[in-house]
């Protein structure tokens, strides 16, 4: 597990480290959520996952940390105005009610409540990624049979075109 350090929180040493722990527990979940890591969410890859990643953390560290976004964006090798872009797509997620990220903020919202232990948002994650990825399997289907079904039709239109006398 990786430990984070986030100096200049303030209040007292005891609510430093229980801000400290609670931001280490907040990246934890969201990695193990999105099945990513740190090293990947520094690095410049912009994939939708690795954004949305971000995003939730930022989000959720500063509704339960209330970390400055210069200091999340420098978690990230990132400035502040990155962070307030990711705060922004944080917005748009809940707004359109993204149910990935809804799913994902709503885990380490019941965790920190005491809502879960963390046995059981191991196990959560678990499920929630299963369902993810039949839901994928189930689009992806999809896609095929439609895809399919207009190579089908555009046969059917060659074959008519290729019929006809010249």
């Amino acid at each position: 597990m990786n430990v984070y350090i986030f100096p200049g929180l303030a209040g007292t040493a005891k609510e430093k480290l229980g801000a400290a722990q609670t931001a280490n527990k907040i990246i934890t979940i969201v990695e193990s959520y999105f099945e990513t890591s740190m090293d990947i969410l520094k690095g410049k890859y912009r994939g939708h996952t690795n954004v949305k990643a971000r995003s939730a953390i930022c989000y959720l560290l500063r509704e339960h940390v209330n970390t400055p976004y210069k200091q999340i964006g420098a978690m990230f090798n990132r400035d502040h105005t990155t962070m307030l872009n990711a705060m922004k797509f944080a917005d748009q997620a809940l707004f359109q009610e993204d149910t990935e990220f809804i799913e994902c903020v709503n885990l380490v919202n019941n965790y920190l409540n005491n809502n879960f232990t963390g046995d059981e948002i191991d196990n959560k994650i678990v499920e929630l990624n299963e369902q993810q990825k039949f839901i994928i399997k189930q689009e992806e289907e999809e896609r095929r049979k439609r895809r399919k079904e207009t190579l089908t039709e555009h046969e059917k239109i060659l074959a008519d075109v290729l019929s006809r006398p010249l």
